[in-house]
């Protein structure tokens, strides 16, 4: 049983709340306890604030769903970074600049990116069987439906079945832990996914729809509906290495790549110019592989991201 503050649901009941993570910061949420016992799942979107498609889709599946059909606990956390999304910025809480796909396990007595981010930790995925956070490319980034899913052996399978039971092709392993999927797969062991679909700031009704479907797919699979059913079959590769390349000067960016492209080594991924044109900088291919998101914007900052593509096998 999820238990949220003064927040209580009796079985087969759905309740609509303003979750608090400290006392100046709140975040729209469902919780929909089901008639029958099962998994407590979280499903999350707008951790990045400018990420907008698996909001709606979030939003249109937690009203949609029938308690008395449910099978477990699940906490839909309709928009994570709220302030940035009124603000309209690319990812970062605007209060303090702190990017909560970076900043878990957060300081309870830190700023309130990592209050935020320390309310997770402790409170929300200590309690979870199964944790899902919708992202997409942000306002400069062009990208391929992708998940991440933590590299930790010790839930690899669990979550590499559950990702293959969704319409994303790519499966990616991720070392990152200071994400909510990082935290709650690498360093808490539970099992988790971070499905990336859009982009552009963008929020087409075709992306929403497919997010949709997918955490159907993902509740079928995890067995919310009860007994589990047989899934459609996709295919998927799997691949555990990638390459995220970013720049080490400031000027203006030209990409030569698109999402879904395959890459070999050596291949001119991009390259900065100043305001005067001249070369500063060509970005080449390490190894080879695929182009999973990059960079649009012209302008360019020391550090931003520019590509990533993952490594195919040998």
């Amino acid at each position: 049983m999820i238990t949220i503050n003064e927040i209580k649901a009796d079985r087969g009941e759905k309740i609509q709340f303003e979750l608090k993570p400290c006392e100046t910061y709140s975040m729209p949420a469902t919780l929909i306890r089901g008639s029958k016992p099962g998994k407590n799942v979280l499903v999350c979107a707008g951790t990045h604030s400018s990420e907008y498609p698996g909001i709606p889709a979030l939003i249109r599946v937690a009203e949609k769903l029938d308690p008395m059909k449910i099978h477990g606990d699940l906490l839909f956390i309709h928009c994570v970074n709220t302030s940035g999304f009124k603000a309209r910025n690319d990812s970062i809480v605007p209060e303090d600049e702190g990017n909560l796909n970076r900043d878990l396990p957060g300081n309870v007595n830190g700023t309130l990116t990592q209050q935020i981010a320390a309310y997770f930790a402790e409170t929300i995925l200590p309690q979870m069987d199964f944790c899902i956070d919708l992202h997409s490319g942000s306002l400069h980034e062009d990208l391929t439906p992708c998940i991440f899913f933590p590299k930790e052996e010790k839930i690899s399978d669990e979550v590499l079945s559950a990702a293959k039971s969704t319409d994303i092709p790519y499966l990616i392993a991720s070392e990152n832990n200071g994400g909510i999927i990082g935290y709650a797969g690498n360093i808490l062991y539970i099992p988790a996914l971070l499905l990336e679909r859009g982009g552009k700031g963008e929020c087409r009704p075709e992306w929403v729809r497919e997010y949709e479907k997918d955490i159907y797919r993902l509740f079928t699979h995890l067995g919310d509906f009860g007994k589990q059913n047989e899934t459609e079959k996709h295919k998927h590769t799997v691949f555990e290495e990638a390459i995220y390349l970013e720049a080490d000067c400031e000027g203006l960016w030209y990409p030569n790549v698109h999402p879904d492209m395959t890459v070999k080594s050596g291949d001119l991924l991009g390259h900065i110019e100043d305001m005067y044109g001249h070369n500063l900088r060509e970005y080449k291919a390490e190894k080879d592989g695929i182009v999973m998101y990059h960079t649009i914007s012209l302008a360019i900052n020391r550090n931003d991201p520019l590509v990533a593509y993952v490594i195919k096998k040998e």
